[in-house]
């Protein structure tokens, strides 16, 4: 089977909650405040890759096939700077290059190189390790650059660095590693993102049979993740039931590893809501189709002269309309039996998956709400963190340098995957609140007692968030927004101090 980026158009590519790469691309700037370390974000590649060498595939030695490294074809194409990567076209040596080979060209130029004469055991035990060294460490390179053009909404690129990832992983750790769901699960997004169902779902079953091979070893993050892409296939599919079971366990193995309220975990609160709005719109849509079916074969059992009109008849007088019929009451199936039945689509969630023993919720938009707002407000409180430990970061006088040791700032700085993340899930938000207000006229307010205002946590979070790409005429606007909104809500400690703590980095 060919992997998912050996299509040469990318006009297909969409994704209904992608942000644009181009602002994001000119919104992650270097920023230095104070003594903090600086935010640089590793920028897309350059488009054109260099001119390759032509490559005739009657020329191989004997018992030589070079494929291309994209879609595994006959190849004709060889990268005229590292001469160990081959492509059957330009389009793909292009692809590669935006998405990995350009990261990577010189390191594979001397992983793939054969090696000379080496005489002693100690420097063949040395090379291995070296060679075993810079594996491990392509790993997290090319699963770092997949993740990032996942966000990026750059699925046909992500796709060159999942495989190469899958290759160091399987040269390094081996083919039954646990290490190898990591780019299966990179590989399976870049399909859903594609509108490939069927490679996605193929993908994930590798995943998930590496992780059954190695349960034993596989951790709670890992198990997160692949029930989370389980539960974008059901929803892609439209098994909102299915779907919805695969992202409790994700929340579930997420609170293992990091804790219910940390911002891996928001991503599972995140999809889930998601799934809960698009349920109550498919519930919404199947009950006005149902009116609708139901109005038409009223109109269509109406006879002429039977239907109303302007004068006032009296059933069985002359010139008039006879008694109508009564109208039989079709007894319609529910929506649990439909879901059930053998051709529904949902059918072999329900085989292969136990029922749940909760009750479903009557109101999914309103679930829908409260579960972004629980979003907001952890990614609030993680910005709100970085900000405070810029603030109150203390400065060590120059003669006690070498006495202290330096603190450590590791988490208190905005990694540049999670604020692509970041980005990505307040600005649906904010959309799908807009959407909910003016369209079903709800006001978001906060519905518990000392609870912070929902419209003011969001205008906050987005605030910090701008503030900390560095794109401060944004973060002024939502400043001002949230002013406004924590001036007509309920007084709150939480919304005051995040307020007095931005108006601090302003001023």
């Amino acid at each position: 089977m060919p992997p998912v980026g050996c299509e040469k158009s990318q006009g297909d590519v969409e994704n209904e909650h992608c942000i644009n790469v181009d602002t994001i691309k000119s919104s992650l700037n270097c920023i230095n405040v104070s003594n903090a370390q600086c935010f640089r974000p590793q920028n897309v590649g350059s488009v054109i890759p260099p001119p390759a060498n032509p490559f005739y595939p009657l020329s191989n030695p004997r018992d030589t096939d070079l494929k291309c490294e994209i879609c595994s074809e006959p190849a004709y194409l060889q990268c005229s700077l590292c001469r160990v990567t081959y492509y059957c076209n330009i389009e793909h040596q292009k692809i590669d290059w935006v998405g990995i080979h350009e990261q990577i060209c010189s390191t594979l130029g001397r992983l793939r190189k054969p090696f000379g004469f080496i005489p002693s055991e100690e420097d063949r035990r040395k090379k291995m390790e070296e060679i075993q060294h810079i594996q491990l460490k392509m790993v997290q390179i090319t699963k770092r650059a997949g993740q990032r053009l996942l966000l990026l909404g750059m699925p046909q690129e992500a796709v060159p660095a999942a495989l190469q990832c899958l290759k160091f992983s399987s040269s390094a750790y081996g083919m039954a590693s646990v290490e190898l769901v990591v780019p299966y699960l990179i590989l399976a997004e870049s399909s859903l993102m594609l509108k490939r169902i069927d490679q996605a779902e193929s993908y994930l079953a590798q995943a998930q049979w590496t992780m059954l091979k190695t349960q034993h070893e596989c951790p709670h993050a890992i198990r997160s993740a692949l029930h989370r892409k389980m539960g974008l296939l059901y929803t892609a599919k439209g098994e909102y039931q299915a779907a919805l079971e695969s992202l409790a366990q994700d929340i579930f193995y997420s609170s293992c590893a990091y804790g219910p309220n940390h911002i891996r975990t928001a991503g599972g609160y995140f999809q889930m809501a998601s799934v809960f709005y698009k349920s109550h719109c498919k519930d919404i849509e199947f009950v006005r189709n149902l009116v609708d079916r139901d109005c038409e074969d009223f109109d269509n059992r109406c006879k002429d002269g039977q239907k109303p009109t302007g004068k006032q008849q009296f059933p069985g007088a002359d010139n008039c309309r006879p008694m109508p019929p009564a109208l039989v009451l079709k007894e319609r199936p529910s929506f649990d039996e439909m879901t059930a039945c053998v051709n529904s689509q949902t059918y072999m969630s329900r085989v292969y998956k136990k029922p749940s023993v909760l009750q479903r919720p009557v109101n999914k938009d309103r679930v829908a709400d409260d579960l972004y707002a629980r979003v907001v407000d952890i990614w609030a409180k993680y910005l709100a963190s970085i900000i405070a430990s810029r603030i109150k970061r203390p400065e060590t006088p120059c003669n006690c340098k070498r006495l202290l040791p330096e603190p450590k700032s590791d988490d208190l700085e905005l990694d540049e995957l999670d604020a692509v993340e970041a980005k990505q899930v307040l600005t649906t938000i904010s959309e799908y609140r807009t959407h909910r207000t003016t369209a079903d006229g709800v006001e978001f307010i906060a519905l518990a007692a000392g609870r912070p205002d929902p419209r003011a946590r969001l205008d906050l979070a987005l605030s910090m968030l701008h503030w900390l790409i560095n794109e401060k005429d944004k973060a002024k606007k939502h400043y001002k927004d949230a002013v406004e909104s924590v001036g007509k809500a309920e007084k709150s400690h939480t919304l005051e101090t995040e307020l007095e703590q931005l108006k601090q980095m302003f001023e």
